[in-house]
């Protein structure tokens, strides 16, 4: 059906720019016809896409945006955790849906969420969701105390789920897990594996409040072994668009793991305003050894690439203002010219 729209628009085009080659219609015209044939294909084509049943009343509108019982609840707690939805419908009731959890973009809206949705995907993020993360919260749906079973979801820092209230289907409640492990924490051992599976495949068997796991490739970015201090601490400080900070003492050397996605396209790591290694742990996560001491640990994105592409646009631009001034000049100087010599 297309082919034959596009042939008909074709036709029609070539037709009035032959009548206009042959002095029938005049340019105006022409130019008429070319609008309106332009106009009626993007017009038609577009309300395939965008029509009146996309267009809903505010009130409608905003009711996506409802504030339920357990995002008040979420939001009168001050700290810094995610969230994972597993209640979806509307005001007029509520239903676990497992599948929804990763497609859907409001609870991203109104929180930190472990799910949501994105067109673009980290790979490593899709291979932890697809083996562990949707095991972890069939066990946590079983189970909310058998805290061994969703092991993955404590170290992304999943402090709360949101489920349907079964008092009230047209509401919804936060439940808390006490066992998230935070932002970021110290182990006490380092477990080395051979290969990408087996760091997945480790994470069944491990307590990752206790043990780490990394993958042999990044041993040489871990200067030294941690040992144990009861008094040691790494907190959380704040958490900028493009920085994380956190506040750290250990009187002995130790590793940190941070709820964060690995990603080394542009996130670099900062020890006191020195930048230092950090590594993948856990299979998606971060992971740095830091030596014994009060510091401050920075994470900073400043990627390369960006910053290339910005540099280029600002050239690209001041070429284009440029070529626009140069265009004025020109046009402003054959106007005079011709003032000059009318002939």
């Amino acid at each position: 059906a297309d082919m034959w729209r596009t042939l008909g628009f074709l036709f029609a085009g070539v037709a009035a720019i032959f009548l206009y080659t042959k002095q029938i219609i005049k340019p105006g015209v022409l130019y008429v016809v070319l609008i309106l044939l332009t106009a009626i294909d993007l017009v038609g084509v577009g309300k395939r896409y965008l029509n009146d049943d996309n267009f809903v009343d505010a009130a409608d509108y905003q009711t996506a945006y409802t504030d339920y019982n357990a995002d008040i609840q979420i939001k009168r707690d001050p700290s810094f955790f995610r969230v994972l939805n597993l209640a979806f419908g509307n005001g007029n009731g509520f239903q676990v849906s497992i599948g929804n959890t990763f497609n859907d973009a409001i609870t991203s809206y109104k929180h930190n969420a472990i799910g949501g949705y994105s067109p673009a995907k980290l790979g490593v993020f899709e291979d932890l969701k697809n083996r562990e993360i949707l095991k972890n919260i069939q066990a946590w749906a079983a189970n909310p105390q058998a805290k061994d079973s969703f092991q993955v979801l404590n170290m992304l820092n999943m402090k709360y789920v949101i489920i349907p209230d079964q008092k009230d289907p047209k509401q919804t409640v936060a439940v808390l897990n006490p066992y998230a492990l935070g932002n970021c924490w110290l182990v006490k051992e380092i477990k080395y594996v051979d290969n990408a599976d087996e760091e997945m495949n480790t994470l069944d068997s491990i307590d990752p409040a206790k043990t780490v796991v990394i993958d042999q490739s990044f041993k040489s970015k871990i200067p030294f072994e941690p040992v144990y201090d009861s008094l040691a601490y790494i907190n959380f400080i704040k958490n900028d668009n493009d920085s994380i900070t956190y506040n750290f003492n250990s009187s002995t050397n130790q590793f940190a793991v941070f709820s964060e996605m690995y990603y080394s396209k542009g996130w670099h790591a900062y020890i006191d305003g020195n930048e230092t290694d950090y590594c993948k742990v856990d299979y998606a996560l971060r992971g740095l050894a830091i030596p014994a001491g009060k510091h401050i640990i920075e994470f900073k994105f400043d990627s390369k690439f960006i910053d290339f592409g910005e540099n280029l646009a600002k050239i690209a631009n001041i070429i284009a203002w440029c070529f626009l001034l140069f265009s004025a000049f020109m046009i402003w100087r054959n106007w005079k010219k011709d003032r000059k010599d009318p002939s």
